[in-house]
């Protein structure tokens, strides 16, 4: 009987409810002063998506413990049936947009949206708008929707701010950003997106699984570097020194990314840095080539190449050895 309940509840999560077609365009969640914005895709249509997510169905088949998403489904459906079941919640789309604080704190605000499992989004909903003891955390209203103030939301780098609208959730910094984000997802807010970090957007590959652009104002790319990976960033920092490191990133007026999942085991990525000249350009080209040296320790970068371009350097290279870890995560996703 236990088991029955387990899977009632499963399938109310994973039962689609009316799916919402069309992603929202990334740059909705912007401003005319955002100085980065990061999107990430997982699309059901995607090869390099669907290997992994069939190579971490079958690799949390093995795996023993707490029971999981993976351990429940197992006990009543078939590996193809769990992956369509998965696959049901796609298309899913992350953005992050980043701006600089009035105190030069890097702020952001993410924005998540699912098309599938709406009875899933609901839960997830709910179990963030209330604290520990199942009280109410404070709501505001804004054009019809909640703005739900989590405890320590007037922090701005909590983002601890929610709202959700049109299956989107909104984590954003203030209740300023909060409104502004509504207003832009219901169409009331309407005025173009301008500047260079816009125009520079629209230069990017968009059908990509995972492309952005920054510019580096006030410390921002070192900042971002350390939120993607500071464990790699400090092992570069100490090869090349704090000074030639940040040396380095002051040579960089923007970059902008664009990357694919080739397999369970790869992601091809290519990064552009615009630089002020080419003599800019071929210095950081060197620190660049340093700096490989040191990531490529491990042997997870494969296929590198630098190239220069007429506004600075273009490096592109594969990320690869983690089918492991990718056959363990829904083992990991306990319910």
């Amino acid at each position: 009987m236990k088991s029955f309940f387990k899977l009632v509840l499963v399938l109310g999560l994973l039962l689609p409810g009316r799916a919402q077609e069309i992603l929202p365009d990334p740059s909705t969640f912007g401003r005319s002063d955002s100085l980065a914005i990061f999107v990430v895709r997982a699309r059901s249509a995607d090869n390099g998506f669907r290997q992994m997510l069939a190579t971490a169905i079958n690799g949390a088949q093995a795996q023993k413990g707490a029971p999981s998403l993976a351990s429940v489904l197992s006990s009543f459906l078939s590996l193809r049936s769990q992956e369509e079941m998965l696959l049901a919640a796609l298309p899913l789309q992350w953005v992050r947009v980043d701006s600089v604080g009035p105190d030069g704190r890097l702020l952001s605000n993410v924005a998540i949206t699912l098309a599938g499992w709406r009875g899933f989004q609901t839960l997830i909903y709910n179990a963030l708008t209330a604290g520990p003891e199942g009280k109410p955390y404070e709501k505001r209203l804004h054009q019809g929707e909640e703005i739900v103030l989590r405890d320590g939301w007037q922090s701005p780098g909590a983002r601890l701010v929610l709202a959700r609208v049109k299956g989107t959730f909104l984590n954003c910094s203030t209740p300023d950003q909060a409104r502004y984000q509504i207003d832009r997802l219901l169409g009331k807010e309407k005025t173009p997106l301008q500047g260079p970090l816009w125009q520079a957007y629209s230069q990017l590959a968009q059908d990509k699984d995972a492309f952005g652009v920054i510019l580096n104002r006030s410390g921002s790319l070192l900042k971002v570097l350390d939120w993607v990976n500071r464990t790699d960033t400090q092992r570069v920092r100490e090869k090349l020194g704090t000074e030639r490191f940040e040396r380095a990133a002051e040579l960089v007026e923007s970059a902008s990314w664009e990357a694919d999942v080739v397999s369970d085991d790869r992601i091809d990525i290519e990064v552009r840095f615009a630089t002020a000249g080419r003599p800019q350009a071929e210095e950081l080209a060197l620190l660049l080539e340093e700096a490989r040296e040191v990531l490529d320790q491990e042997g997870r970068m494969g296929d590198f190449y630098l190239a220069m371009t007429p506004g600075g350097v273009k490096i592109g290279f594969a990320m690869v050895g983690f089918h492991d870890l990718v056959s363990r995560y829904l083992g990991t996703v306990r319910i």
